[in-house]
């Protein structure tokens, strides 16, 4: 400490003050630094918060919109006379024959022209007629197997 002290008194007053002033002018410096930083990042979490809540608004309102349409495409194709008077017919022969059985190829064959006609108009590249016991009775275009429960057989997990 004597060293330094020593050498502080052996330099010239200009020196001193300019020492003196960098001192007095970095401490207001760095604390404007820091102060600075910790407003901006505050603003900026903010800013990103406000927006990421804007588009999680939108988003929901997008899905609420895609799921209000899928359920309304859903009760108009239910809501289609060949298929409501075909598909109890699909449930009945499915119970008792096999899906390559004449009888299930002659109705299915009807219910997929309603099928056919339903995804063409809404867009859809397949559609699946499954009975309330999860049984698939049709296909637009065949993927599983007729006949397969979708509750307990292989496809439960998907």
């Amino acid at each position: 400490m004597s060293r330094l002290t020593s050498l502080f008194a052996r330099t010239g007053i200009a020196t001193r003050l300019l020492v003196g002033f960098l001192a007095l002018s970095l401490i207001p410096c760095v604390l404007l630094t820091v102060v600075t930083t910790y407003l901006s990042r505050r603003s900026l979490e903010s800013s990103v918060r406000d927006r990421l809540l804007t588009i999680s608004d939108a988003k929901t309102i997008q899905l609420e919109s895609f799921v209000r349409e899928r359920r309304g495409d859903a009760a108009v194709l239910g809501r289609s006379l060949v298929l409501a008077e075909l598909v109890p017919q699909l449930h009945e022969i499915l119970k008792t024959e096999q899906a390559d059985s004449p009888a299930y190829r002659t109705i299915a064959e009807k219910s997929r022209r309603s099928l056919v006609n339903f995804a063409s108009v809404y867009g859809y590249p397949n559609i699946h007629i499954a009975s309330l016991d999860g049984v698939l009775l049709l296909s637009f275009k065949p993927e599983f197997e007729p006949g397969t429960n979708l509750l307990t057989g292989a496809l439960k997990e998907t």
